[in-house]
């Protein structure tokens, strides 16, 4: 027997059993039954709309998540080729006009520049702070 079918014989149940409370004179038990099986019938109700906002919602992710992630992946990739192009050109130009490099590992010792040829001791520290 599945869940929902449990659960509707489980109403069923109550519903009879109310019936005979009812034909008994017993209408506070009749009511009391009467009430259990309308609350699991509503919370079954709530549990089955927030299920199918569920799956909608996780569809919805599904489709975007196949959607965007490619985008977001390729533009990663295009700013970390910029961003090696920048620091190659910046190691460029921090090589060739080295009077004070403000990028150099060794910040305030000269001769360690002047020792760079070869950008060994460059490192792009990011932006400038203003």
């Amino acid at each position: 027997m599945s869940e929902n079918e449990n659960v509707d014989e489980l109403i069923e149940r109550l519903g009879r059993n109310a019936k005979e409370y009812a034909i008994a004179g017993d209408c506070a038990s009749a009511e009391f039954l009467t009430a259990c099986a309308n609350t699991i019938k509503d919370q079954r109700a709530r549990i089955e709309y927030e299920q199918d906002c569920y799956e909608r919602s996780m569809h919805l992710v599904r489709v975007y998540q196949d959607k965007l992630v490619p985008k977001y992946e390729a533009l990663v990739e295009k700013l970390r080729h910029e961003q090696d192009a920048l620091i190659s050109d910046l190691r460029g130009c921090a090589i060739e006009s080295c009077a004070e490099c403000m990028y150099c590992l060794y910040q305030t010792a000269p001769s360690f520049c002047s020792d760079c040829t070869d950008g060994s001791n460059w490192r792009w520290k990011g932006e400038k702070e203003a």
